[in-house]
């Protein structure tokens, strides 16, 4: 079983259910098949076939989730894009990708169409937000009953490719295949106790594998729902929290820390959260204790791990929050850690050396075309 089967499963057990509220526009989870659907059959009519792949310039919107699930039920490769760099590097992610469709917002509209000319293999594009466009995205979610033809998909086709860089050098397309994708939602979904009445809100950005691997597909791997969020903002974002009765939120420390400073986090009225949980940074001791003086009943948890395990590799629970500073916790539920000497020498506690990971989640290879 793919997420793609796991969608569908929960679908035909809770099709009314919530799965995406995003600026007062709630869908259920029934619409966001039928939409994802309709997609996936419209890229199969264009002639794409297992593995081609649909480029995200999208910023955070349920669209950029109905547009990853539709790959992942026909079968095409899907990889979201930052849209925060620079058109010259869009323009070699792109490139390098060999991409063959691309899915961009107006608030990128500039930047895309200034590289258009100089990428020939760019057989497909398709806008949201931008009313002049004869291949709105809108219009093709709103073509439901559409079926998609029959897809054969295995273990080892790839499902997301995630560009990242280095410190040096050209960024990477990692390759995530189907066991991986399906693989590191159980692995989250398990390790924060992630159930159909959780309400995740998100405010980092999708394009990340953060945001979408560690809490959005883990979540609906749940049967729960997302609260999304276009961006961060301090004053915002509390709103958000309280007005949609959230259950689970991310933030880098840095979120954390605006948030404390602002009192909003002290005076908001969040009775159902259970899970406040961080990652990309460490979070410092004072930090996290002034989130738990706060919200005594709630648990906080830091997800780490790369992007090329899905990303996951480790996590600190609550009960280790306050006496464990600095460290990144235990391994995740069907993940093996190890830190290795320069020769793969297993190390000894308070030796320094190199993380490995060994898992389904792992991907296998990089993107060369």
């Amino acid at each position: 079983m793919y997420i793609a089967d796991q969608l569908k499963k929960t679908v035909e057990l809770q099709p009314n259910s919530v799965i995406t509220s995003f600026e007062g526009r709630v869908t259920t989870y029934e619409q966001f098949y039928q939409q994802a659907e309709s997609l996936a059959s419209h890229l199969q009519e264009l002639g794409y076939q297992k593995e081609d792949i649909l480029a995200l310039a999208l910023p955070n919107s349920d669209y950029f989730l109905v547009c990853y699930f539709a790959c992942q039920i026909g079968g095409f490769s899907v990889l979201p894009i930052n849209i925060k760099l620079t058109s010259r590097e869009i323009e070699y992610i792109l490139s390098h990708s060999q991409a063959k469709g691309l899915v961009y917002d107006k608030s990128v509209e500039s930047t895309i169409q200034a590289i258009i000319p100089s990428l020939p293999h760019l057989k497909d594009i398709f806008t949201t937000n931008v009313e002049s466009s004869s291949n709105r995205l809108e219009n093709i979610l709103l073509e439901t009953g559409k079926k998609i033809g029959k897809v054969a998909r295995a273990d080892n086709d790839t499902a997301v490719i995630f560009y990242t860089s280095g410190t040096t050098g050209r960024p990477k397309g990692v390759m995530l295949t189907n066991r991986n994708a399906i693989s590191i939602a159980q692995m989250w979904s398990e390790s924060m106790d992630m159930v159909k009445h959780d309400r995740t809100h998100i405010v980092a950005p999708l394009y990340h594998c953060a945001a979408s691997h560690v809490l959005s597909i883990p979540t609906i791997y749940a049967g729960g729902a997302l609260v999304i969020e276009e961006g961060f903002s301090p004053e915002q974002t509390m709103k958000t929290m309280e007005e949609e009765d959230v259950t689970i939120f991310f933030g880098v420390p840095a979120m954390y820390n605006i948030m404390l400073n602002t009192n909003r986090l002290q005076e908001a009225q969040l009775p159902n959260l259970r899970l406040l949980t961080y990652g990309a940074a460490p979070m410092p001791y004072e930090l996290v204790k002034k989130v738990k003086e706060i919200f005594p009943n709630v648990k906080v948890q830091n997800l780490y791990g790369q992007t090329e395990n899905s990303p996951g590799a480790t996590t600190l629970k609550d009960h280790y929050a306050l006496t464990k500073i600095g460290s990144v916790g235990e391994p995740l539920p069907n993940c093996l850690v190890r830190i290795v000497g320069e020769n793969g020498e297993q190390l000894q506690t308070g030796e320094v050396g190199e993380i490995i990971v060994k898992g389904p989640h792992r991907s296998p290879l990089y993107n060369q075309p």
